[in-house]
């Protein structure tokens, strides 16, 4: 060995002994849960030691969720945000939002058990490095829902009761809190044959601890498990229940064919309803508009993309007509804007005004503003003078047109048991069949009684022949041209929350920030901008109505249909624990969509069937 290598050696071994290395984080320890039944308003705990304290932290809800009678929600993981308050104690309060991820929204939402594992996590002081854990394992938490419409609570109620007749057990009529005993169990029943006694005491449901009376309904269609305290053992014990025959409904093998089958009779009775030749003469109206356009418009590319074009500069003409100033022209826009913002607001969870008041609020405001304009502009001669009886028929005309729309909206009201807006999005799906607009029938057709009513024009002068109507001049027309456009506004934004899902997104993957708000937000503004464009694309596509001359149209044809969709919403609501609602509830979403999916392609190819082949141009209004 050379005589510098021990030197060497002894150099490194002293460097590296002198190298100061950051010492592990402490590990913590998590060994309690507590308390085991909470409402909101209530403190979480998470007990254990190594925590520290004053630091930020995260709570994750791993594991199963059980309501009465609903199919479990498994693997479910729910994170929010703690804060550990002491160094063997880690704490949140039960917020409203909580609450709703635990016990659901809408008119699912119900008492909830949760059974799994509570982890509080810790982020490490060392940058990309895992964050300090424990867990909590076999964790039963029991959270209180939401309050829900009265009729809604009796009719769960009494559907617990009969799921115990079903099965032959009787309990003490008037017990409103556990322990809930068994007094008899009828020879021969379910219950005898599962090995249920009188004296047990119902301790848990399919996995729901009994809480309340309307604890005990089943959430599966073959079997329920009880779970019963029995004498003087010390463990509970568990017994399977037949329970087949309980709910009148399809098994769910038959769902994608009872789709089918609803889809093609649906559409088969919409072609053969009178309703047909209304939209077949739409159908050729917008061919022939779009066949002006193309044959007076030179574009490029192939035939989708010149449709495309024509389409575009043909809507955005009706928006901004072409040689207004350059103010009239971005003022729709700025409308647009100051809604966005509105709407935007309600999407980060913050109210207006009240979360019990902003639906009211808006809807009515808007209505007002622009019922009064309707009174100033026409009541107007062309004389200049006012008559206070011209002003007055315009005002009722325009009320009268919108009472169908304000129908609609107060329709998701009935259904729903809610006026906040953020339980009306919370409670519909992500996916498009678990919107309000395809959940049952009458909320289907109030949609479409929204955009109906939304078509005519209020601004347009009463002439004998509309289609050659021009925009009326000076600044009385222009207000009713912004009133009016934000009054379309509003409602999009309304109709996008109450029927299109609204901001409703998949669960965030992190608790906090405003990424996933704001992608709520983005998605909103793009289901109002879906519906203002229909409501736009009809006013392109067919002649110009005024509200006059809708007013026949209104009292003979939509007025009865309104009134049709509020009995059928208020129908549906009371029906929505009977059997046949059972029956048909798990595939009407997919059926109505599939409907609507099919009209408009069935219309878009009809369109273009009449665009390609040559055909007079029709003029014909069909409301003179």
């Amino acid at each position: 060995m050379r005589p510098g290598k021990p030197l060497a050696v002894v150099v490194t071994l002293v460097a590296l002994a002198g190298c100061s290395f950051e010492q592990p984080a402490a590990l913590v320890s998590a060994v309690d849960f507590s308390p085991r039944e909470a409402e909101i308003g209530d403190r979480l705990e998470v007990i254990g030691s190594g925590f520290p304290e004053g630091k930020a932290a995260t709570l994750s809800f791993k594991g199963d969720l059980h309501r009465p009678g609903q199919e479990p929600q498994r693997g479910v993981e729910i994170v929010v945000p703690a804060v550990s308050t002491s160094a063997n104690r880690v704490s949140l309060l039960l917020t409203e939002q909580l609450q709703g991820d635990l016990c659901g929204k809408g008119d699912g939402a119900d008492h909830t058990t949760f059974r799994g594992e509570v982890t509080v996590a810790f982020a490490a002081r060392t940058t990309g490095a895992p964050p300090i854990t424990g867990v909590v394992p076999n964790v039963v938490l029991d959270v209180q829902g939401p309050a829900v419409p009265t009729e809604l609570a009796r009719a769960r109620e009494a559907e617990s009761r009969r799921a115990l007749d079903f099965i032959g057990v009787s309990i003490d009529p008037k017990a409103a809190l556990p322990p809930f005993v068994v007094t008899a169990v009828l020879p021969g029943s379910r219950a005898e044959r599962a090995g249920i006694l009188a004296s047990d005491a119902i301790v848990a449901v399919d996995g729901v601890n009994a809480r309340s009376p309307s604890d005990f309904t089943f959430a599966g269609d073959r079997s329920a498990t009880f779970t019963l305290a029995r004498g003087r053992l010390k463990e509970p014990i568990e017994r399977s229940v037949d329970v087949q025959g309980f709910r009148e409904r399809a098994p769910k093998e038959l769902a994608l064919s009872g789709v089918l089958i609803g889809v093609v009779v649906m559409l088969f009775a919409l072609w053969l309803a009178p309703v047909a030749r209304m939209l077949g003469w739409i159908e050729r109206r917008v061919a022939a508009r779009l066949r002006e356009r193309l044959s007076t418009k030179k574009t490029l590319g192939n035939r989708p993309r010149r449709l495309w074009s024509v389409v575009q500069a043909s809507i955005a003409d009706e928006v901004t007509p072409a040689g207004e100033p350059l103010f009239v022209r971005l003022l729709p826009y700025v409308l647009f804007l100051a809604t966005s913002a509105g709407a935007t607001t309600i999407a980060f969870g913050k109210p207006l005004v009240s979360v019990d008041l902003d639906f009211a609020i808006a809807a009515g405001s808007s209505l007002t503003l622009l019922v009064v304009v309707a009174l100033m502009n026409a009541g107007w001669h062309a004389k200049g003078h006012w008559s206070i009886g011209a002003g007055l028929k315009g005002a009722l005309a325009t009320l009268a047109l919108q009472l169908p729309v304000m129908v609609g909206l107060g329709c998701v009201v009935l259904a729903t048991g809610s006026v906040r807006l953020g339980d009306i999005v919370h409670g519909q799906g992500v996916t498009p069949w678990s919107w309000n607009a395809f959940r049952n029938p009458a909320l289907f057709l109030a949609f479409w009684l929204i955009l109906f009513a939304s078509f005519p024009e209020a601004r347009r002068p009463k002439q004998r022949l509309p289609e050659a109507d021009l925009d009326e001049p000076g600044a009385r027309g222009g207000l009713m041209f912004y009133v009016e456009w934000g009054h379309l506004l509003v409602v999009g934004t309304l109709t996008a929350m109450l029927f299109l899902g609204g901001w409703k997104l998949p669960h965030p993957p992190a608790p906090g920030g405003v990424l996933w708000p704001a992608l709520g937000a983005l998605l909103l503004q793009v289901k109002c901008w879906g519906v203002v464009g229909m409501v736009v694309a009809l006013r392109w596509a067919l002649p110009r109505v005024h509200t006059d001359q809708m007013i026949g149209v209104l009292f003979r044809y939509v007025a009865p249909a309104a009134l049709f969709t509020l009995a059928g919403s208020a129908a549906w609501a009371s029906w929505r624990e009977s059997p046949a609602w059972r029956a048909v509830d798990p595939v009407l979403g997919y059926v109505l969509f599939g409907l609507a999916v099919g009209a408009v392609l069935k219309f878009a190819r009809a369109v273009s069937g009449h665009v390609r082949a040559p055909s007079a141009p029709m003029h014909v209004n069909p409301w003179l």
